[in-house]
């Protein structure tokens, strides 16, 4: 009797700790999430320009532009990662819910590698450009552009839209990125005698 008293009080001892060490793993996920969550403007602003750079640019390039919608790529990646490590908070660790973790966990990398495959590619020789989930990576010499399009629109702010000889067109809007080498792109279109049309919307 003493013997299985002990034994019962053993297995006690033995889950409590087994209970207090899973209900500390817990909040180690949950505070991870709670960290990702604080962060996500930083991360959604700046992670898909570090990868644009970090990629894509190259010593004659003068600026690697980051299109809308891999901020919003970025921003489901990071959905996708938050809602993983919830999950592992609310759930107790057994085959089915460490499947969905990885799952959720795999969603996520493969948002951010979609998002960092595509890019707009402003360079000394060439203009290149990748679309979201494409493939086809677009590369133009100078010499391929038919005529260079500047909107203005009522703001007061402007796109530039690159015609190619073969009907494609890139548009990259005028942030302080593009305001630094504009005078770049102005004199190439000069040099390369690019007609450059500016439409001023009413």
């Amino acid at each position: 009797m003493l013997f299985q008293l002990s034994r019962n009080l053993l297995t006690y001892v033995e889950r409590k700790d087994w209970m207090r060490k899973n209900y500390e793993t817990k909040h180690i996920f949950m505070a991870i999430a709670i960290c990702f969550i604080l962060a996500s403007p930083i991360i959604i602003i700046y992670i898909p320009m570090m990868f644009a750079q970090f990629f894509h640019y190259t010593p004659k390039v003068w600026q690697v532009f980051v299109p809308m919608e891999n901020f919003l790529v970025c921003a489901v990646g990071l959905i996708f990662l938050i809602a993983a490590f919830f999950l592992l908070f609310f759930l107790d660790f057994h085959k089915k819910s460490i499947a969905i973790f990885l799952l959720l966990l795999v969603l996520s990398i493969a948002s951010f590698y979609i998002m960092t495959q595509s890019y707009q590619r402003l360079a000394e020789d060439h203009l290149s450009y990748q679309q979201l989930f494409t493939t086809h990576q677009y590369s133009y010499r100078w010499e391929d552009v038919k005529e260079v399009r500047q909107t203005i629109e009522k703001e007061g702010h402007s796109k530039y839209t690159f015609v190619f000889h073969d009907g494609n067109n890139l548009t990259i809007g005028e942030d302080g990125y593009f305001k630094e080498i504009k005078n770049k792109v102005i004199n190439t279109l000069e040099n390369n005698k690019i007609e450059f049309v500016q439409i001023r919307l009413e």
